[in-house]
């Protein structure tokens, strides 16, 4: 069962919000029949608020109301989604304090409901909260303990997968809303859950969506990887190049071309072209220049690794550098530069074994 109740009406004032009419979409939260459509209603339009600079007065006033119609919900597991998601607003809108009461509260109303699917569920939602406010950590380990519920609950099998079901679904959706760094524990979480039930599409999907997380690291925003997610080359470098500048643009055009590239979209040779019209300052930290190092060699733009393999000082990782462009070149059947650039690797052990590797590729 999903605490989330229709939203056919909150759709109409979504429109309002949208349009600016708060006024007119303050007085339609007031016609809604169900608490929880009104505090979701009442904490959109806090947040639209806040993002068009309104006074914070204002905003707080829509909350406490959100606050009183949530202590109004007579069903315990309800009432901790409706805490949970004022919780997040208030986080959103910088208010980390007010957050962490209601989160406390949120986690103590949840302890106290007996019936273990009712409380997991519960968990489950508080989890996602938590996650999209910033507390990834705490999120993970309460999505835990709602998993754990789940199996020791004594319901039947299908009840049980469908719970299940629910929850891996929270799982990716807080995961669509992080950064990638953050969300790849996620999605992985939730594609062990689709994995175990043998849902293997959604499983693939998570699959795709964690391998899309490792590859944007730094591009990492959601609105990037849903876009790239969708194929849309386009549209991610478009939004990256609002938000980055300098080196950072540099790397994170390289990450969208290298999992264009990926894909088997040829688009991934015009956007590393433009990444190498960006300016980029010469004082890079060596961490940096090895990522780009890694990056290039993937993409296959091997002269240009090698120049910032090169850049390296440490010696061990300049070597381990070149090495994998040494054995990349030999998997392009370059042999005679992969044994050149191998023969140039400071690091007698690296050299060793990458000058083995290429002759293996050679023989096979």
């Amino acid at each position: 069962m999903n605490f989330i109740v229709s939203m056919t009406e909150l759709k109409d004032i979504e429109v309002l919000i949208k349009a600016g009419a708060y006024g007119d979409a303050i007085r339609k939260v007031h016609e809604l029949e169900d608490p929880f459509d009104k505090v979701q209603a009442l904490t959109m339009i806090a947040h639209a608020l806040y993002y068009e600079n309104e006074d914070i007065n204002w905003i707080e006033t829509l909350l406490e109301d959100a606050m009183y119609l949530a202590d109004k919900i007579k069903k315990p597991q309800v009432k901790v989604s409706a805490y949970g998601l004022i919780a997040s607003t208030y986080s959103s809108i910088g208010d980390n304090e007010a957050a962490l009461i209601l989160f406390e509260d949120s986690i103590d109303i949840a302890s106290r409901i007996k019936n273990p699917i009712w409380r997991s569920l519960a968990l489950a939602y508080l989890a996602y909260y938590l996650a999209i406010s910033g507390f990834a950590e705490h999120s993970l380990d309460i999505f835990e303990i709602a998993f754990d519920e789940i199996i020791r609950a004594e319901v039947g099998y299908n009840l049980k997968v469908d719970y299940l079901i629910e929850m891996a679904e929270l799982l990716e959706k807080a995961g669509d809303q992080l950064p990638s760094k953050e969300a790849i524990p996620f999605y992985t979480r939730s594609y062990d859950i689709f994995d175990k039930l043998n849902l293997s599409q959604k499983a693939a999907l998570l699959e795709k969506k964690s391998k899309l997380a490792f590859t944007v690291l730094h591009a990492g925003m959601p609105e990037i990887r849903e876009a790239l997610n969708n194929g849309d080359g386009n549209k991610a470098v478009s939004i990256l190049s609002t938000v980055y500048s300098g080196i950072q643009k540099f790397i994170a055009l390289l990450e969208v071309a290298l999992w264009l590239r990926k894909i088997n979209n040829p688009q991934y040779l015009e956007i590393t072209k433009t990444a190498f019209k960006e300016d980029i300052e010469e004082d890079i930290p060596e961490t940096t220049i090895q990522y780009i190092a890694r990056l290039l060699t993937e993409l296959g733009d091997l002269e240009k690794a090698i120049i910032f393999a090169n850049k390296i000082g440490d010696i061990k990782k300049r070597s381990e550098a070149l090495s994998t462009v040494a054995v990349a070149l030999a998997k392009q059947r370059k042999f005679e530069k992969a044994y050149l650039l191998a023969r140039e690797i400071p690091e007698d052990s690296i050299k060793r074994t990458t000058i083995e590797e290429i002759a293996a590729i050679e023989r096979s």
